[in-house]
């Protein structure tokens, strides 16, 4: 089993390497040659940071870096190829930082953020960097900002912008795709779709891209992107932080895909993704604190389920009109859904996928769901019991009939996407939007 040594370089200059042998191979990010052939990542972060005159802290910047080398590599290092099991890889992050001290402090949560994020084994290792210090000036963008909010283009981002924008908030969001593609076109529709209708309001955009290059990849290309998350929170930190260290991040996500628990066995461990997961979070949180960054996490809807946000979402008429131009799909742009799609722009979401039936359970319960926003019914002829897009529909008839079996197992089955507080009313908490969650679920499938 191969160390993949994946090694941040600060700036031209940056020299440092890592010796390679059989079973140590190194990826530098980013690569100091200009030429495209030799990039790991083509983005535009840097230059959009640049562009909005953004001046995060040295922490800030350092903790964007690291997450920047961790989406790549992710990437980079086919599992298949190079796992353990086929899944678990072994990786070395070698960070520039000033503050050698702070991120001491910090490395031990944020190797087992990483661990927990993505299944693999993550070690960091710290080395002075190079440019030194620098004092940022405040950002001369909009200093009205008082929230920054992640826009994925899903319902649920959706429903937390707008519930901010019709609180009286000016906010900034921050949106992240791959590609110039089906993720920005949704974004960019949601933030004109809230631009025209809060117009008393100030919403700054920040809309980045990042794409790990496969061209010249000797370790095969990994589809999973499992780190995707840190880089998102990262790249809202940054925006954040150059607004004021006291300018939180909000993270809008239903309780039960934050808690995501597996609703079978055979999908516990990272093959369920753990975005918003509370012990994902309390790490990052720590990482953090222990590196002075003092803009908050926030996740308002943590013990809500996606129906109950959109019951009380503050822009209700807003949102009912609307709710159709997010996108919750897990593959929207997949061969399957593609080939089926009726050339109909009301279908932007597949239907069978884990995220579009706790959508499409959501909008039924609050008396909005409609067949035609989808490629594919939700029924036992649109969804065949032997074939793969019936696997998330069969999942969750087992999940839900394991759950009435062993109700008062409930905590335990809670606990086994991970580690919650140890505080019983948040447990009890937790459990309840799990079961309130899945009985969306329930009265959609049945």
């Amino acid at each position: 089993m191969k160390t993949f040594n994946i090694i941040f370089r600060d700036h031209k200059d940056d020299k440092f390497e890592i010796t390679e042998t059989n079973n140590s191979k190194c990826i530098y990010i980013p690569s100091g040659n200009n030429k495209i052939s030799d990039k790991s990542l083509q983005d535009n972060i840097s230059w959009l940071i640049k562009e909005k005159h953004l001046k995060p802290s040295d922490e800030v910047t350092e903790f964007l870096n690291a997450a920047v080398s961790v989406y790549t590599a992710d990437q980079l290092v086919s599992r298949d190829q190079h796992g353990f099991q086929n899944w678990s890889r072994y990786l070395k992050l070698y960070l520039p930082v000033v503050n050698l001290d702070k991120w001491k402090h910090a490395k031990e949560d944020f190797q087992s953020a990483l661990n927990f994020l993505t299944g693999d084994h993550w070690e960091l290792f710290l080395r002075r960097r190079q440019s030194g210090p620098h004092t940022p000036k405040k950002s001369e963008s909009d200093t009205n900002i008082s929230k920054v909010s992640l826009l994925s283009g899903g319902l649920d981002s959706f429903i937390g912008v707008t519930d901010l924008l019709a609180s009286g908030h000016d906010i900034a969001v921050v949106g992240h795709h791959k590609s110039q593609g089906f993720e920005n076109m949704t974004q960019t529709r949601i933030i004109n779709l809230l631009t025209s209708e809060f117009k008393d309001r100030k919403i700054e955009q920040f809309l980045f891209n990042a794409q790990p290059v496969q061209l010249n990849n000797k370790y095969g290309k990994e589809p999973s992107s499992r780190s995707r998350s840190i880089l998102f929170i990262a790249l809202g930190i940054t925006v954040a932080n150059s607004f004021g260290n006291d300018i939180p991040l909000y993270i809008p996500e239903n309780g039960l895909i934050s808690l995501n628990i597996p609703l079978t066995f055979s999908r516990i461990g990272s093959s369920s993704t753990r975005t918003t997961h509370p012990h994902f979070l309390m790490l990052l949180r720590n990482v953090l604190d222990n590196l002075g960054i003092d803009n908050k996490i926030i996740n308002p809807y943590q013990y809500c389920t996606k129906g109950e946000m959109i019951r009380d979402t503050k822009g209700p008429d807003f949102i009912k009109k609307h709710f159709n131009e997010s996108v919750s799909c897990a593959h929207p742009n997949s061969k399957n859904v593609n080939v089926k799609r009726k050339n109909s722009t009301n279908q932007k979401n597949c239907g069978y996928c884990t995220p579009c039936i706790i959508r499409r359970a959501a909008l039924k319960f609050a008396d909005l769901d409609d067949d035609k926003y989808y490629v594919y019914e939700m029924n036992e002829s649109q969804l065949p019991h032997k074939d793969d897009i019936g696997r998330d529909y069969r999942a969750f008839k087992m999940a839900i009939a394991r759950l009435k079996k062993d109700k008062p197992k409930l905590s335990l089955h809670v606990l086994r996407s991970g580690p919650l507080p140890n505080k019983k009313d948040d447990l009890l908490k937790y459990v309840g939007v799990y079961e309130r969650g899945m009985k969306e679920v329930e009265d959609l499938i049945k």
